[in-house]
């Protein structure tokens, strides 16, 4: 169902979480990974810092048995859900697996975060990692217990409901 995973990184402490998700995701589809992320052009970010974030997430999802790939694209801060939405479409990804924060649905809205946007403006399904699930994600740690992950697909398509 999920052949092809596209997953964000920015260099948040959430994106530890999404890429632990992604990484156990990846394994029990045995999917494969394309790893995003968006450079800011209006935030001051080095060439070199934002491939170095993108080559170690790759090289972790690749040192634990996932085929992984990167690519850095570059957007103004209000269209980076757009430049991720467009990568998953060129890369045809299934799913997209993102962090969050955890801020509400009103303050996402009004503040505009990058995981709301990706929520509401694609069509695939999103698999959201809110900072909560840390234990769930922690490389090494098998209890899942009290985990509250959320997945999202969009209600526009007519799609079957997954089997």
């Amino acid at each position: 169902m999920f052949e092809h995973i596209l997953t964000t990184v920015d260099g948040s402490e959430y994106d530890r979480m999404a890429l632990g998700a992604t990484r156990e995701l990846a394994k029990l589809a045995e999917s494969t990974v394309r790893v995003v992320h968006v450079r800011q052009s209006d935030v001051l970010e080095e060439r070199e810092e934002a491939s170095n974030l993108l080559d170690q997430a790759v090289a972790d999802l690749v040192a634990a048995g996932v085929k992984a790939t990167g690519t850095i694209r570059s957007s103004l801060t209000a269209f980076v859900a757009l430049e991720i939405l467009e990568e998953a479409e060129e890369c045809g990804a299934s799913v997209i697996v993102m962090g969050c924060r955890g801020v509400s649905d009103l303050k996402g809205l009004l503040v505009g975060s990058t995981t709301h946007k990706v929520l509401h403006l694609g069509r695939l399904p999103v698999l959201v990692i809110p900072k909560r699930v840390e234990r769930w994600c922690a490389p090494g740690n098998p209890s899942r217990s009290g985990t509250s992950i959320q997945f999202a697909v969009p209600a526009n398509d007519a799609q079957e409901p997954f089997a």
